[in-house]
């Protein structure tokens, strides 16, 4: 996750480093690429939203979600399962949005709180 701390650090400009989202962006990519569940979240979160010099970027925000979700942040099986219901900048697909909260249920219930 050492990826993903550091994107963090660049994104909110802290510890006295200067804010670069689109690195930020790329650490969490690679965190991502190593497994870091919040790593991808993160990544999606920055598609989804478009962060400065980063614009929206609904497929791929798709993408990054599922792959979190996949691994248990249920924050990203939410945001997943809302693209596909709406089909918000994605094709809309209800049926895989129903998995999508039934995991989203499944994983707050297992855990007890949050991930």
């Amino acid at each position: 996750d050492g990826c993903n701390n550091a994107g963090m650090v660049l994104k909110s400009g802290t510890a006295g480093v200067a804010r670069d989202v689109p690195k930020a962006l790329a650490l969490f990519k690679t965190a991502c690429e190593g497994a870091s569940i919040v790593g991808c979240y993160n990544a999606s979160a920055c598609y989804l939203k478009g962060w400065e010099g980063t614009p929206p970027n609904m497929p791929l925000a798709l993408e990054y979600s599922l792959l979190a979700c996949e691994h248990g942040h249920y924050m990203a099986c939410v945001n997943a399962s809302r693209m596909l219901e709406l089909g918000d900048g994605v094709p809309q697909d209800k049926a895989r949005a129903a998995a999508l909260r039934a995991r989203t249920v499944e994983l707050r219930t297992n855990v007890g709180a949050p991930k």
